[in-house]
């Protein structure tokens, strides 16, 4: 006998994410502003684009400003497992983007990563 779809018993499983948040550097210079922001936006499309094997999920965006707050950037991605994670952690080209890019132009970075399930 099958169980009606909504008495199955829906099996969770446990995701890393990733959440990452920053904030842009002050610059009075609209030209600094105008090249920080360039940058911001090869910076999140680099990142958008990196692809990993155990990677389920990947966001970036800016902020939209509908509420007030200081933080200008974010990014999430979700994982298989911790392993999955350390491997884009670890990875040469994410580095290479942190490094080059959001070191330059951030002046705050948060990240935490944490399990739920999905």
């Amino acid at each position: 006998m099958s169980l009606p779809s909504s008495a199955r018993t829906t099996r969770k499983v446990p995701v890393i994410r990733n959440v990452v948040v920053g904030c842009l550097r002050s610059a009075e210079d609209p030209s600094q502003q105008a090249a920080d922001a360039t940058l911001l936006q090869e910076g999140l499309a680099g990142i958008a684009a990196l692809r990993f094997p155990k990677m389920i999920a990947m966001s970036v965006g800016t902020d939209l400003g509908l509420r007030d707050g200081r933080w200008m950037l974010a990014m999430t991605n979700n994982w298989q497992d911790a392993g999955a994670y350390r491997v884009y952690d670890r990875d040469e080209e994410h580095n290479r983007l942190r490094r080059e890019i959001f070191a330059l132009i951030c002046q705050d970075i948060a990240r935490v990563q944490f399990q739920v399930d999905r």
